[in-house]
C-alpha cells in the first residue's frame, strides 16, 4: 500500500539520510517523479513534484 506524506526533498522520510540512490525522470498527468532507494535503511519511494508554467523561451523568430 503506497502512503504519501510531506518531508523534506533529498531526504530520506524513514532514517533522515541525504545519501539517496535516484531513478530517472517520470511524467504523470500534470506531475513528476523521481523513484528513489536509500542506501542505508533500503526504503524504496518517489519524490512528487507539481508541473507548473514557468516561461516561453523563442528558439527561432521565423521569416517575414
Amino acid at each position: 500500500m503506497d502512503k504519501e506524506m510531506r518531508c523534506t526533498p533529498g531526504t530520506c522520510p524513514k532514517c533522515g539520510s541525504e545519501e539517496l540512490d535516484y531513478g530517472c525522470l517520470n511524467v504523470q498527468d500534470a506531475m513528476v517523479y523521481y523513484s528513489f532507494s536509500c542506501p542505508v535503511c533500503r526504503l524504496e519511494a518517489r519524490e512528487w513534484y507539481d508541473l507548473s508554467y514557468a516561461s516561453t523561451t523563442i528558439t527561432d523568430e521565423g521569416v517575414v
